[in-house]
């Protein structure tokens, strides 16, 4: 499922414009990236919790020059699936 088909099924399950849908849509996903950025969790109860993850400076090698060197360590997002979501999805 695409955004767009989310929007879609949105407006279709609501009875409200597409508009409408996707500005729903865009400001929860906006608010999730947000709180995120703020190094806050995202709980969402029977679905999830998103959160941001540090990562481990890591060795890489250029595959051009050969040349080693390190990748200091960085923030990524992380989402840990519910018990809810899981059973519905096992």
């Amino acid at each position: 499922m695409t955004r767009s088909d989310l929007i879609e099924r949105l407006a279709l399950q609501r009875g409200i414009k597409r508009q409408e849908a996707s500005a729903i849509v865009e400001e929860i996903f906006e608010t999730i990236a947000a709180t995120l950025a703020a190094g806050q969790d995202v709980q969402i109860h029977g679905f999830g919790t998103f959160s941001v993850r540090q990562c481990a400076a890591k060795q890489r090698r250029d595959r051009i020059t050969g040349e080693v060197a390190w990748r200091p360590p960085h923030p990524t997002p992380h989402f840990r699936p519910g018990t809810p979501l899981l059973s519905r999805v096992r």
